[in-house]
């Protein structure tokens, strides 16, 4: 029999928690809703200059992403780590990789890297536990 404070399972009541979202965890779960749609617009081309610099902890990092596309509730602290992962992937790159792609790719590998390089930042930027409410 359930009732308006929980419901009956195997003979015990189990209590359901409403809890409210403080400012702090509702700004990480924007962060990482933000996140995942910016890997639903534009993962092809981040995964285009992945590709390119053969980065493979990047790749695995992104296909999480990916992969969380569709979460109604994605853990933020995994999507900023899988961000951080991607970012720290792509700071690590020497100019002579990134020369090396830009020939194999046949594109602008030094402009995607910039571009991608910057977006990332702003969305790892917007897990920051050190901003205001």
């Amino acid at each position: 029999m359930a009732n308006a404070a929980g419901w009956m399972s195997g003979g015990h009541i189990k209590m359901m928690m409403c809890t409210t979202p403080t400012a702090s965890n509702q700004r990480q779960m924007d962060a990482a809703f933000d996140a995942l749609a910016f890997v639903r617009k534009n993962g092809a081309g981040l995964c285009t200059l992945i590709d390119a610099l053969s980065a493979e902890d990047a790749f695995e990092a992104l296909c999480y992403l990916h992969a969380q596309g569709d979460s109604v509730a994605p853990n933020p602290d995994r999507v900023e780590d899988a961000l951080m992962r991607i970012v720290t992937s792509l700071r690590n790159e020497k100019t002579s990789g990134i020369d090396a792609a830009a020939r194999v790719a046949r594109f602008e590998v030094d402009t995607a890297l910039r571009w991608y390089g910057a977006r990332l930042d702003d969305l790892l930027a917007r897990f920051s536990k050190h901003t205001g409410p």
